[in-house]
């Protein structure tokens, strides 16, 4: 059942241009999933892109609400999704600017 359980869903991969996000991508793919691959680089996503050409892959910025859901909502149907987007930086900047403005 692993081999095909994938086979027709649709999957969404945040952090996809590189590393753990990356693999997970490729190997979705390649289990039969339909994946949508979304990175804030577009030179990785072109590669992601060269390399498994039926990812189909969306520049954005995760930490951006208002554009990410507008591009989530016209993907089409998500059944999966790896939320492996590092947006912790920029939490951090934003918890200490906003300490330092308060002393």
């Amino acid at each position: 059942m692993a081999q095909t359980y994938f086979i027709g869903k649709g999957a969404l991969v945040t952090g996809a241009g590189k590393g753990i996000g990356r693999a997970m991508a490729i190997r979705l793919a390649n289990l039969g999933a339909k994946v949508f691959g979304i990175s804030r680089t577009q030179a990785d996503l072109d590669n992601l892109k060269r390399e498994v050409p039926s990812i189909e892959t969306r520049l954005l910025d995760i930490s951006e609400w208002d554009k990410t859901r507008e591009v989530v909502e016209n993907l089409g149907p998500i059944d999966l999704l790896v939320n492996n987007a590092g947006i912790i930086k920029h939490i951090i900047y934003s918890i200490l600017r906003d300490y330092k403005r308060r002393i």
